[in-house]
Parts: structure tokens; sequence; C-alpha cells
């Protein structure tokens, strides 16, 4: 080789090998902007994620006691509640079929629903709460001028036997379910439906 020759060689493989290193730092960084956006995608989603809790409580009012079955949003978005159904001790009940299977099982008890909500989809703000289920229980077993821990009796019983299961979404499709011992995991829900229906 000549001389010449022989310089424009050594400056062709040093191109060649500046233009693989500008490949290669070009494959990186795309893949770092990849990440990027996918964390930044999980942020997004995330910041609007809802967190729903069921409550049962037995509480007093008007000397009568009331259970309640409330959906709370603890979350920072909008919650898209795909549907809800009840368990009494582990059974699966509609929300219509719980007064009949309480009533069957607590003799000499009368329960009247003062709230059932029939329909199990509902779009829950971030704080708000709603109750599907209010039961009025009253002890016709206790005398009449008796009220407090005979009264509530019965109520306390239903609220250790009834639990729910439900499932949510976010306004961006993720979902969970909840079961009866309120243990939550991803999973598919009919709230996402909600979002096509507005």
């Amino acid at each position: 080789m000549s001389k010449p020759s022989r310089s424009s060689f050594w400056l062709a493989l040093f191109a060649l090998l500046i233009s693989v290193i500008g490949t290669a730092i070009s494959v990186i960084d795309t893949n770092i902007l990849r990440d990027q956006q996918r964390m930044m995608a999980e942020e997004k989603a995330a910041s609007v994620w809802p967190y729903v809790v069921a409550s049962v409580v037995s509480e007093m009012k008007d000397n009568r006691a009331v259970v309640t079955y409330t959906l709370l949003n603890k979350g920072v978005g909008p919650a898209l509640i795909g549907g809800y159904s009840f368990r009494i001790d582990g059974k699966p009940f509609d929300a219509a079929a719980v007064r009949d299977e309480l009533s069957r099982r607590l003799p000499g008890t009368t329960i009247i629903p003062s709230k059932v909500r029939a329909d199990t989809r509902e779009v829950l703000a971030a704080g708000e709460s709603f109750t599907p289920l209010e039961l009025v229980v009253i002890n016709t077993g206790a005398p009449a001028e008796e009220t407090g821990e005979l009264t509530q009796q019965p109520a306390l019983q239903i609220a250790s036997m009834l639990a729910g299961e439900f499932c949510y979404c976010s306004i961006y499709g993720d979902c969970w379910v909840i079961n009866a011992a309120t243990e939550r995991s991803r999973g598919s829900c009919s709230g996402i439906d909600l979002l096509s229906q507005r």
C-alpha cells in the first residue's frame, strides 16, 4: 500500500468506529427515553388511582339498630365501581336477597331494608362514599322498654356475618377486585364500561 492510501484506510476505519459508537449511543438513548415514558405513564396513572374500602357498621339511630354497608374512596382519583355482591357467612347473595337470608338466620328479629341499591355500578369521586345497603334491625324478642344491648345484639351479629365483594377501576383502566376477606388484587372489572357510557 502506498502512503496516501494507508492514511485514507485509517481515516475510513476511524469514521466507521465513530459511526458505530454514535449508533450505540442512539440505541442506549432511545431505551432510556422509552423507560422514562413508561415511568411517566405509570406516574400519571398513579396520580389518579382510587383506593376503595368497604365497611360494615352497626349503630343505634332513633332507638333502633342500623347496619350499613358503605364503600369509601380514600384514593386521589375517581373510582368506577363495576359491581358488588354480598356474602353472609361466605355464601353469595345479591342486595335484594340479603334481608330474606338474614331474617331466616335470625328468627325473632325484624329486618327492614331502608336502603338497597339494585344498580351495582357507581362512580365515586375521591373522598366520596355511598351506601348500597342499609338495614334497620329490630329485636322483636326484646321487651319494648329495653333498648341498648338487647336491641343492638342482632345488629352486631348481622355486621359480623355480612361481607361484600366488589371491583373498581381508575379512569386509566387499572382495575382491582376486592373479595370478602378484603384481599385486594388486580383483575378485570365492568367498572371500566362506565367510561364508554358517559
